[in-house]
This record gives structure tokens, C-alpha cells and sequence, in this order.
């Protein structure tokens, strides 16, 4: 069942054209994941799916009501004179299926000097929690999350996505924009690619891996160095293109070749047990001109 569609939508600020007939569906319960260089219009498609912006032309069916959504913006600016443990509170107040105690302590794992703390005085990365804390604060049906760990270090954003993961198996719609292509792979079923306020792709993020059809091999140092003579014949022979990194060689190759160069290595009897075999890169596919 279909929750979201978008047609046609289109927006123009002062005559300049931010989208142009963008046109997608969003399933109930899936993620999308909205990519693009900055200024291709992901947050102004956001803007639009969530009512802040109004369209130029095209339409929007959107099944969810306005206290069903859950919108995380790109920036966190809290008061400079309440404390979390008051906007938590608060913000719980305006719903009657709020979060509970232990889903709070699980989403901002934060000790009970940082909850009587000001919001504003913590860092960063555990703004952006708070932050995410109060966004699902009612458990959205739809969550719309605009560049979600920005500000976020290594550790915190592992446990953010592992919240996101958690609302998707509880049947949550998504729809993120994010700058960290590997976040794609976390729990996005599809990618939605805009170029230039226009939408150029839509599809798994598998199938955009295989975009350029280019396979990609990489072996270990001390494997390519045991087997370099060999290694070296075969990629002279099968239009390869090879790069020495410091502790790795990589290998780029035409997907039709993937056969036969596997066919090689295994007839020259080469340990394959340290080499990784992968489409390009899903950053390549989708930010190459």
C-alpha cells in the first residue's frame, strides 16, 4: 500500500526552478533514501512532502495525518534557558502515547547530571539526540529526517541508526537524506536520486551500484605481492585498470570481464581468500558527473 505519492511536483523560487516534475510512491513501512549533490532540492522535496513549503505545480497524496509525522530538520537550536529534562516533559505533554521512560533512556543514554543539564550546553552529538528523541517523541507513523548525524561521531551515529532500524521493524515509514553514502545501506529499500531539481534515479541501492557497470577488485598487499608476475599478465590482458594503494592493490574492470578474470585467477591457482570482489562504489554511481 502506497502512504506517499508525489507527481509531477515541481518548485520554483523567484522564477528558479528548484525540482521539476519529481514523481515517486513510498510503501508503507519501507525507507527511502534521498540523495543528490548540495543544491539538487532534497530538503526543499522535504519541505514539500511535510507541508512547510506549498507547491508550484504537481501533487502530493500523503496518507499520514500532521500528528502522524515526525520531521528531524538538518539543525538543532534549542532554548538557552530550559533544561532536558523539561523540554522532554514538555514536548511528552502534547501527546497521550508518548514515549516511555525506558525508550527515552535507550534513544539519549544520558545520565541524570546531562538530563538537568541545559539543552543547549550539550555537545553536539547529543543535541542531535535530544533532538531525535523529540521528533519521535509521539511514535510517528512517517519519520522525515533531513541529514540525520550531522554533528554525530562514529559511536553515536551506529546507535541512531540502530533507533531507525528499530522504528522500521515496528512498521515505520522513512524517508532520509543523508551525505554518508554507507548510511544508504543501513536500512534504505530504495534510492532516490535527484540531479538539479531533477529525479534520475529510483531504485535498490544493488541496482545503482551496478549503474556504471564496473566491477572492482581488491587484493591484499601480501597476496599481490606473492602472485604479482601472474597478476601482472592477466591485467594486461583483460583491459584492467590497476592501482597500487598502501596495503592494498585495486583492480577496475568492465562488469562483462568479471567471468574471466575470475576464470584466470582460479587457472593460475591465486588464493582468493583475501580478495574482495564488489560493484563500484554506490559514491561513484551517484556523484560522478
Amino acid at each position: 500500500m502506497n502512504v506517499l505519492e508525489c507527481h509531477n511536483v515541481t518548485k520554483s523560487f523567484d522564477n528558479k526552478l528548484a525540482l521539476e516534475n519529481v514523481s515517486f510512491s513510498l510503501e508503507e513501512g519501507k525507507c527511502i533514501a534521498l540523495v543528490g549533490k548540495n543544491g539538487a532540492g532534497k530538503s526543499t522535496l522535504l519541505n514539500l512532502i511535510s507541508n512547510k513549503l506549498p507547491l508550484s505545480s504537481g501533487e502530493i497524496f500523503n496518507t499520514f495525518s500532521e500528528s502522524e509525522i515526525g520531521y528531524l530538520t538538518q539543525t538543532t537550536k534549542f532554548p538557552s534557558d530550559i533544561k532536558v529534562a523539561e523540554l522532554l516533559e514538555f514536548v511528552a505533554s502534547f501527546s497521550r502515547n508518548h514515549l516511555n521512560d525506558d525508550e527515552i533512556n535507550y534513544i539519549l543514554n544520558f545520565t541524570s547530571t546531562q538530563l538537568n543539564q541545559i539543552a543547549s550546553k550539550l555537545s553536539g552529538g547529543q543535541q542531535r539526540l535530544l533532538d531525535v528523541c523529540l521528533t519521535i517523541m509521539n511514535h510517528p507513523k512517517f519519520l522525515i529526517i533531513d541529514e540525520p548525524t550531522a554533528g554525530m561521531d562514529t559511536n553515536t551515529r551506529q546507535h541512531f541508526w540502530k533507533i531507525i532500524k528499530n522504528l522500521k521493524k515496528k512498521g515505520t515509514t522513512i524517508i532520509f537524506t543523508t551525505h554518508y553514502i554507507e548510511e544508504i545501506d543501513y536500512c534504505a529499500d530504495y534510492v532516490l536520486l535527484l540531479k538539479k531539481g531533477h529525479l534520475i534515479a529510483n531504485d535498490t541501492p544493488f541496482h545503482l551500484r551496478s549503474l556504471k557497470q564496473q566491477r572492482t577488485l581488491i587484493f591484499d598487499k601480501k597476496i599481490y605481492q606473492q602472485y604479482e608476475e601472474k597478476l601482472k599478465k592477466i591485467a594486461n590482458t583483460k583491459e584492467i585498470v590497476s592501482t597500487k594503494q598502501d596495503t592494498t592493490t585495486t583492480w577496475n574492470f568492465s562488469s562483462n570481464y568479471t567471468n574471466t578474470i575470475l576464470s584466470s585467477l582460479l587457472d593460475q591457482n591465486i588464493n582468493l581468500s583475501s580478495v574482495e570482489l564488489s560493484n563500484a562504489s554506490l559514491l561513484t554511481a551517484i556523484f560522478e558527473d
